[in-house]
């Protein structure tokens, strides 16, 4: 699974989410 910036609206950050969790923590794309 490739690694994807995503800008989570929950905590106000660009950050890098991997092994299908956002930045936030939150099991959300797969």
């Amino acid at each position: 699974m490739a690694s994807v910036n995503v800008h989570c609206p929950r905590c106000n950050s660009a950050q890098v989410y991997r092994h299908g969790q956002n930045p936030c923590g939150h099991d959300r794309f797969r």
